[in-house]
């Protein structure tokens, strides 16, 4: 998950003890908490999520101050196109500019969510980069839509990178990449657990204890995937050693 990791690294989260009081990067914090959502499944609540970035304080903590935080809750604004003082629209190469001020203040040798960025503004440019084997690009294609059940989740716009991702090496790629097939496609699931894949049926297990999505819910079949999967590969999950021992104890 070497990805997320760097995602998180560069994303403006809670502000830190930073800038002495008066300057424009501690202006930029300063309404942070004050509009921090009592609430985040509050629609309400959520929308001011977005007036806790104050943009020209913001900005200016960025080009001036050269505050990393500043830069973030910058990109973060122009992404959104939300704001206090902002009444703009977005902009996602201004959003990955802010962004790459931020990660190289931060002297980061990757910079994943200006990727994110530069590939909502570009998608045609960062597809050919995607399938010429730049790896980072094709999980910042995917990720903006890959999380099942969100609001932003989109099938098409996450699997085929997902896909690449994951023929890559990106291991959470293809844990998403199933997670999505099974919860939308339960016969792929079951095709690729058939040929032996033991993630693949171990997920339709999973999945299938659940009911999740389109996957129908059925905890004794469940159970037998999940064996399958152990059998195929005992160490495909921590539960197998639940799951094998349970086999040997089977009357």
């Amino acid at each position: 998950m070497w990805w997320l990791a760097l995602l998180i690294a560069c994303e403006p989260g809670p502000p830190p003890i930073g800038p002495a009081r008066g300057t424009a990067a501690a202006s930029c914090r300063d309404t942070y908490d004050a509009y921090a959502p009592a609430d985040p499944t509050d629609p309400i609540a959520k929308a001011q999520h977005y007036m806790r970035y104050d943009f020209e304080r913001c900005q200016k903590g960025c080009d001036v101050t050269k505050d990393p935080w500043s830069c973030f809750a910058t990109a973060e604004v122009y992404a959104t196109g939300k704001g206090l003082t902002y009444d703009g629209p977005v902009d996602f190469a201004a959003a990955a500019t802010y962004a790459e001020k931020g990660c190289a203040l931060r002297e980061a040798t990757e910079c994943p969510r200006a990727v994110e960025y530069t590939c909502q503004h570009d998608v045609e440019a960062c597809a050919s980069r995607c399938k010429a084997g730049e790896i980072g690009v094709c999980v910042a294609m995917a990720e903006p839509f890959d999380d099942y059940g969100g609001s932003r989740f989109d099938k098409d716009r996450s699997l085929p990178w997902l896909e690449l991702a994951c023929a890559g090496g990106v291991t959470e790629a293809c844990t998403r990449r199933r997670l999505i097939t099974c919860a939308t496609d339960p016969l792929t699931c079951q095709e690729q657990c058939d040929e032996g894949e033991a993630a693949w049926c171990w997920e339709m297990g999973r999945q299938m204890q659940a009911g999740i999505g389109e996957m129908p819910k059925n905890p004794e079949k469940a159970a037998l995937y999940a064996k399958k999967a152990c059998e195929i590969e005992p160490t495909v999950d921590e539960g197998c050693k639940k799951v094998l021992l349970d086999a040997l104890l089977e009357p």
